[in-house]
């Protein structure tokens, strides 16, 4: 029971992160990425793809009684709801504004209100490299030593003169502290499922190439499974090495399996088997 995947990014593109004025930085939230619309009264979850989606009652009474009506997109953790961009603000579309510009709005949303709401702080916004770099290591330090007690798994550069794209916060470029990732199941039958991910050959060139394979008394919980469907997949790296025909792979085993009904085919690509992953959260 094995994967084949890329070794990972060097620390040179973190480096140049890290460097980078026009970068900041945001904790990677561990929990349901949900958008909120709030109307009047009616307060309504959509999930990336655009199904409607549940949100905690509690949260929800909290948004009832907020004076503006507002589209957000954020990460539900329990019933904390993390706001980390802002989409429109009574009605105007505010998406064209900064990074920096828009976080500035959920600020202004959010003071004094609950705590059941906060938004998702951002370091490095006022060029200041050095709290960019020191929250980098007191978030990847926090979580290598606690990482079943903490609510994030990850943290996000995010440009900080960027505009909000459907389906993403900015330019954004993420930096996961675990090894879960997402698959499309590319074939199945009674004893194994197996599964890829999409890479660019050329401009016009997009291509699904199987990853790996597991016997399907691993895949607990995935009885029901189907062809195009997105399973995300946490693993342990083994220390043994392969050479595949064309990528030096390492080896890593399959540790937990959830099948993902909010992720877009177009999330499952190559690059997520690097450190960084350019795009979306």
């Amino acid at each position: 029971m094995i994967i084949q995947t890329p070794l990972e990014g060097s620390d040179s593109e973190l480096e140049q992160l890290l460097s980078n004025p026009d970068y900041c930085l945001q904790e990677k939230k561990n929990g349901d990425r949900v958008l909120v619309k709030k109307d009047g009264h009616l307060v309504v979850g959509f999930n990336r793809i655009g199904r409607v989606t549940g949100v905690p009652a509690v949260i929800e009474k909290v948004i009832t009684f907020l004076k503006d009506d507002f589209i957000v997109d954020g990460e539900i953790v329990g019933d904390q709801y993390y706001i980390f961009d802002i989409i429109s603000l009574n009605n105007e579309t505010v998406s064209s504004l900064t990074f920096t510009d828009r976080q500035k709005l959920i600020t202004n949303l959010l003071y004094g209100k609950s705590s059941v709401l906060s938004s998702v702080s951002q370091l490095g916004c006022d060029y200041v490299e050095t709290s960019k770099r020191s929250s980098f290591e007191f978030y990847k330090n926090k979580w290598n030593q606690n990482k079943d007690n903490v609510d994030f798994d990850g943290v996000v550069f995010k440009d900080i003169h960027g505009e909000y794209l459907r389906g993403k916060s900015s330019l954004c470029v993420k930096y996961n502290f675990n090894n879960k990732k997402k698959f499309i199941v590319i074939s199945v039958d009674q004893h194994r499922v197996a599964f890829g991910l999409l890479t660019i050959l050329s401009l016009d060139n997009l291509v699904l190439i199987q990853i790996g394979q597991v016997d399907r008394k691993y895949a607990i919980g995935l009885s029901i499974l189907r062809v195009g469907d997105v399973i995300e997949i946490e693993y342990a790296k083994s220390t043994d090495s392969i050479d595949s025909k064309e990528l030096q792979c390492s080896v890593i085993v399959p540790t937990n399996w959830q099948k993902r009904y909010d992720v877009l085919l177009s999330e499952c690509v190559l690059s997520q088997m690097y450190d960084f992953n350019l795009g979306i959260k």
